[in-house]
């Protein structure tokens, strides 16, 4: 079996956040920064646990902005090793929210 790989737009302040959490679900998930300034990481999910790794991914969004994003989208620049992904806003929590 091979390892899910996803990859996300997040709030830039919660990348640690995010790598600290999923990491200490031992062997389950690895979390790597690709590009810092555009807050964009890759969760890379060990066989067999994306289920559970998913659900925590899920609930992280009803706590802060975090967008999956397409691999077909993200590019690599030659010269500096930056990510360049197509321009998507981030929709925020409070834009998600709906008064009744």
């Amino acid at each position: 079996m091979k390892p899910t790989v996803l990859y996300y737009r997040v709030d830039r302040r919660q990348i640690s956040f995010i790598k600290f959490i999923l990491e200490a679900y031992d062997n389950m998930a690895v979390v790597t920064t690709l590009d810092p300034h555009q807050a964009v990481i890759r969760v890379t999910i060990a066989a067999g646990c994306a289920i559970a790794i998913r659900r925590v991914l899920f609930e992280f969004e009803n706590d802060f902005d975090l967008v999956e994003i397409d691999q077909a989208l993200l590019t690599t620049g030659v010269d500096k090793g930056s990510i360049a992904i197509e321009e998507r806003p981030i929709v925020s929590n409070e834009n998600k929210k709906t008064s009744h």
